[in-house]
C-alpha cells in the first residue's frame, strides 16, 4: 500500500513540476501576471503595528499602486516571505539561486516570484495527494 502511495506521489510530482517555466518568462496568463506584479511589489512591514495599519502597510496591495485586488492575501504573503528568505539564503550560498545565462535572478524579482509561486503551487498540489 505504501509503495503505491509513494509511486502516486512520485508520478504526480514529476508531472506537476515538469515544465514549471512553461511561459518562458512571458506574461501569458492575466491572473498569474497580476498576482506576480502584486507579490513582487509588496514588502514586509517593519513591525506588527505597521502590518495592522492597513492604510500604511507595505503588504497591502492598495498601498502599492494596485487599486483593485480581489484575491486572497495568504498566497501572496507566503510567496513573498518565501522569496525574501530564499534571497537571504542565496547571499550565503549562490549555487542555490535561480540563474539565467549565468546571472543570478533574485527570488523577489518578477521572474523569481513567478517561478517560486508556480513551485509552491506544485508543492501544495503534490501535498494534497497525501490527503486523498
Amino acid at each position: 500500500m505504501w509503495l503505491l502511495l509513494l509511486a502516486a506521489l512520485a508520478f504526480g510530482a514529476y508531472f506537476r513540476f515538469s515544465g514549471i517555466n512553461w511561459s518562458e518568462g512571458q506574461p501569458l496568463h492575466p491572473d498569474e501576471n497580476f498576482l506576480t506584479m502584486v507579490t513582487s511589489a509588496i514588502r514586509p512591514p517593519a513591525d506588527l503595528g505597521e502590518y495592522f495599519n492597513s492604510q500604511a502597510s507595505p503588504l497591502n496591495p492598495y498601498n502599492n499602486g494596485f487599486g483593485l485586488f480581489v484575491y486572497g492575501n495568504l498566497p501572496i504573503f507566503i510567496t513573498r516571505y518565501a522569496a525574501d528568505i530564499l534571497d537571504e539564503i542565496c547571499r550565503g550560498a549562490p549555487d542555490l539561486c535561480l540563474k539565467s545565462n549565468g546571472a543570478i535572478i533574485p527570488f523577489a524579482s518578477y521572474t523569481g516570484i513567478q517561478l517560486l509561486g508556480r513551485g509552491l503551487s506544485a508543492l501544495l498540489d503534490v501535498f494534497t495527494l497525501l490527503l486523498m
